[in-house]
């Protein structure tokens, strides 16, 4: 898996590609960890999940261990671009219950703007 990462005022974008597997789970993990660390002033954490074309336990497990602490800070977790395979398996875990889920950035920035979490 590649993952890039973008920040801008208070959003940090993780673009995903690739397949988030036991082997890149801990890539992952440490691009969250990372992010939180140095994050002193992040709101918007977003996964753009555009060409990630397939997710394991392992990966799953990445975001289920770092949704309560992303929570406890206030920062909005947003997934988009998401490939049908990919959502299939958050919707039958339930994980759309804990995390947002939309179909484009503009989509999470405007449910951001909801949340009064925009600074664009």
């Amino acid at each position: 898996m590649v993952l890039t990462s973008r920040t801008e005022h208070d959003l940090c974008i993780l673009q995903l590609k690739g397949e988030l597997d036991c082997n890149s789970a801990p890539l992952l993990d440490e691009a969250i960890k990372k992010t939180l660390q140095e994050g002193l002033y992040l709101r918007k954490l977003y996964i753009n999940c555009k060409d990630l074309n397939y997710i394991s336990s392992a990966g799953l497990g990445v975001i289920i261990d770092h949704h309560s602490q992303i929570k406890a800070f206030h920062i909005a977790f947003v997934f988009y671009e998401m490939q049908l395979p990919v959502r299939d398996i958050f919707l039958l875990l339930g994980l759309d219950n804990y995390v947002t889920i939309v179909a484009s950035e503009e989509e999470a920035h405007l449910f951001c703007h909801k949340l009064n979490l925009s600074s664009y």
